[in-house]
């Protein structure tokens, strides 16, 4: 029997016309039981730990996480699944110039590489790593950096959650190969190209 799914959507008061497309076709190719759960807002970490009460409220087993500004393949959801890990997902580049890739990949060999950070916008997560680490799941925090003006750097919520689940012993994962079918929606769309032909590498210093 496949797990019950909560497909988490933070957003503000609109999506991505693209984003929505993707998501009918990712539920229409899924059999397992899905709940879509949306909370507009302004603030992203209250958000994302509102979400988190609800699916864990709704008994889901899973909580997928799909920013409004993202695409993925119909077959998304079961390719994460198929890797029976506690924290994995997908990174993408940034929508505006340069285009870096997010997220902090580990070298490694094959379609999956560890990760000491994956961004929120696609990433599927084991509701009881919830359970374990405790709230506030998602929160904005200072880490020091060695700036002209002595003053640190905000970490986005979804730093601090990778950073609190690596700290409570769970591994984080990233599908490079679905990360080259993953679009983040800006002016433009962009994705990741491969590096000679090779699914499992993509253009980029960071890997």
């Amino acid at each position: 029997m496949l797990p019950k799914i909560a497909i988490c959507i933070p957003s503000g008061r609109t999506w991505e016309a693209e984003m929505g497309l993707s998501l009918v076709s990712l539920v229409r190719e899924t059999e397992a039981p899905i709940d879509v759960l949306w909370f507009m807002g302004s603030q992203i970490s209250f958000q994302r730990n509102e979400l988190v009460k609800r699916a864990l409220d709704a008994e889901a087993e899973y909580l997928l996480w799909w920013d409004s500004d993202i695409t993925t393949p119909p077959s998304a959801l079961y390719e994460l699944l198929g890797h029976h890990k506690d924290i994995v997902g997908a990174t993408y580049l940034k929508k505006l110039p340069p285009f870096e890739m997010l997220g902090k990949i580990e070298r490694a060999d094959g379609r999956l590489k560890p990760a000491t950070y994956l961004p929120g916008g696609c990433v599927l997560v084991k509701a009881d790593v919830y359970r374990k680490i405790g709230w506030p799941y998602y929160f904005e925090e200072i880490v020091p950096a060695k700036l002209t003006w002595g003053q640190g750097v905000i970490a986005s919520e979804d730093f601090s959650f990778c950073k609190k689940a690596i700290a409570n012993g769970f591994e984080i994962w990233c599908d490079i190969n679905l990360s080259q079918r993953v679009k983040h929606i800006g002016f433009q769309s962009v994705q990741m190209q491969l590096k000679e032909g090779h699914p499992d590498r993509v253009d980029t210093n960071a890997i």
